[in-house]
């Protein structure tokens, strides 16, 4: 995005990310959706709720070290990608009121990735050492990642079920 400029492009509410994220329609994943849940640094943050396509500037002259855009949704913007650390991919499909059939078995099945070589936290090289171990999470965990589904989405999302990848 450039509504505060370019840079890493975080959210609040899973409402906000589900915009952006695309599916691959004639693909292995089509009708299948994914986001990051991420932890970041925000630091000093620049707050408006206004577009201000130059806020990076404000990063750059160390006055501050994100943006914090509140506008319908806060979007906090990072510059440096050392400030985000993805935790989960969270694999999802899309339930309309609509359609009430839960039956679509690819949410469970096994999520393959690839990610780039330039992530500063991911050292393998995948061509010869991938992410092969997940792992479901157990209860606990699954019930403090639908907490905080709850409390990003304003829709009633059930988390059916999560995996944690070692070795990432």
């Amino acid at each position: 995005g450039t509504m505060y400029g370019n840079g890493l492009y975080t959210a609040e509410s899973s409402t906000k990310a589900d915009e952006y994220a695309c599916d691959e329609p004639g693909g292995h994943y089509e009708d299948i959706y994914t986001l990051l849940l991420s932890r970041v640094c925000l630091g000093k943050t620049y707050y408006t709720t206004k577009r201000d396509e130059n806020a990076k500037d404000k990063v750059i002259s160390g006055e501050h070290d994100s943006t914090l855009g509140d506008r319908r949704f806060r979007e906090v913007v990072l510059y440096d990608s050392s400030q985000i650390y993805p935790e989960y991919i969270v694999v999802y499909k899309r339930k309309f009121k609509d359609n009430a059939d839960d039956s679509d078995r690819r949410t469970n099945m096994d999520f393959h990735m690839e990610l780039p070589i330039y992530w500063c936290n991911c050292h393998r090289d995948i061509a010869r050492d991938p992410f092969k171990y997940q792992v479901y999470v157990r209860a606990g965990t699954l019930a403090q990642l639908q907490k905080l589904v709850d409390g990003a989405s304003k829709k009633h999302l059930k988390l059916l079920s999560a995996k944690r990848i070692e070795h990432s």
